[in-house]
């Protein structure tokens, strides 16, 4: 939707400071010279004014920034319109204690949350999707009762030996069948248990691993700020935040200790967003996170080509959304009501999900192309295979040589004993 000014009109101009940001405030000239206004901001904009019978002239601070006290003067579109070069300052300008001393503030018309997002996680290396299955917990648990059960059948007068048991034991989770060397009726009660306990932890083993390899199993994204703040901390990850926004010194001065921590980091390595913070794709291979405005946030999951990003539910703050209007303008009152009509009427929503929403390229694990397994898929179970032949090489080099040692040493013995008979 693109909306056209009509520059020949006699209605009255006001001049807007605007940011030009993809889909939020566009702005098309045409080969005539006028200009054509288009996004959420864009199309709002046009139609709470042009419904006022007014005119605007668009003005774009040099700067492209929203406003911040800068060496005791306002940076922006702020300053803009404290400086009388613009009437209206308007696209996602929050309502901040300092600004309200400079500019007057319509009703605000969005409440925006600010939160991080990390880019998702690339998925786990396949090498041990055999671990996998089961967490560490469950695998102690196994080895220990791998290690009990042998002994119970002992006690339960099983004939075998202790080694002899633990082999038969392990082999009967791997389906295999499962004898004792005594049929008593404790026993079968015991080995019932048993087989049903093993049937059950192979079928969940089976299950769980095939569905690993089918889909590799991703690495859980990060969730909260606390969480955010100790993995910055042990450097699995980097932290971006805007110098333009009050993100930074909400942090440097939160009285929640990890948030200062992630404040100083973010000033100390000086991780500010730069390239993140243009509208264009995120193709690093490294681990970042990005502190902004949930709606941001979503719009760079709209583009093509881009990672994506895992949006936190995790809120920093909220920011009420307005316009900046110069304390001496005469029509103050007619905007704000016009606003507060909009908003009632959900008007600016309406734009999102027009202009945002509707262009977003959602993940679509469909699509994902299916692929063949490769070598580095079960190397995992390889290694487990070759340890085995392996440590069964080993046992018969030990055999070996223990036998043949013992070939010699029974001679010997029973020459001596014969000696001492005779």
């Amino acid at each position: 939707m693109v909306l056209k000014i009509n520059q020949t009109s006699n209605r009255p101009v006001l001049r807007v400071a605007v940011v030009p940001v993809k889909d939020i405030v566009d702005i098309i000239k045409s080969g005539d010279g006028q200009e054509s206004v288009s996004g959420a901001e864009g199309a709002f904009l046009d139609t709470v004014l042009t419904a006022l019978g007014y005119r605007y002239k668009l003005v774009i601070p040099t700067d492209r920034e929203w406003g911040s006290m800068k060496d005791g003067n306002w940076t922006g579109m702020i300053g803009e319109v404290v400086r009388n070069r613009a009437d209206l300052a308007w696209g996602f300008l929050s309502v901040s204690e300092d600004r309200q001393k400079a500019v007057d503030f319509s009703s605000s018309y969005f409440v925006e949350i600010n939160t991080f997002a990390v880019v998702k996680p690339y998925p786990l290396p396949t090498a041990n999707t055999i671990f996998y299955p089961f967490d560490l917990a469950v695998w102690i648990c196994l080895l220990v009762v791998l290690i009990v059960m042998p002994v119970v059948l002992m006690f339960a007068k099983a004939k075998q030996t202790f080694v002899r048991l633990f082999l038969n034991v392990f082999s009967s989770i791997l389906k295999q069948p499962l004898t004792v060397g005594n049929s008593s009726l404790k026993l079968r009660i015991l080995l019932t248990a048993w087989l049903l306990f093993t049937t059950l932890v192979s079928s969940f083993y089976s299950s769980l691993l095939l569905s690993s390899l089918t889909k590799p199993l991703e690495q859980k994204p990060i969730k909260t700020f606390r969480e955010l703040s100790d993995a910055v901390q042990k450097g699995d990850i980097e932290c971006y935040s805007s110098r333009k926004t009050i993100v930074l010194p909400y942090l440097l001065h939160s009285s929640e200790e990890h948030m200062r921590i992630l404040g100083e980091t973010i000033k100390k390595n000086e991780w500010y967003v730069g390239i993140y913070i243009k509208h264009e794709p995120i193709r690093t291979t490294k681990n970042i996170a990005i502190i902004n405005s949930e709606l941001y946030l979503q719009i760079r999951n709209g583009m093509p080509g881009s990672r994506f990003l895992v949006i936190s539910r995790d809120s920093l703050f909220t920011d009420n959304l307005a316009v900046a209007m110069r304390k001496d303008l005469c029509c103050k009152e007619r905007i704000n009501t016009m606003i507060i009509r909009a908003r009632e009427a959900g008007l600016f929503d309406f734009y999102l999900r027009k202009f945002v929403y509707n262009t977003m390229v959602s993940e679509n694990l469909d699509e994902e192309e299916s692929k063949s397994l490769t070598v580095s898929d079960v190397s995992g179970t390889l290694f487990i295979f070759l340890l085995g032949i392996s440590l069964s090489f080993l046992t018969f080099i030990a055999e070996f040589f223990f036998a043949k040692k013992k070939r010699i040493i029974v001679p010997q013995v029973m020459q001596e004993n014969a000696s001492k008979f005779f």
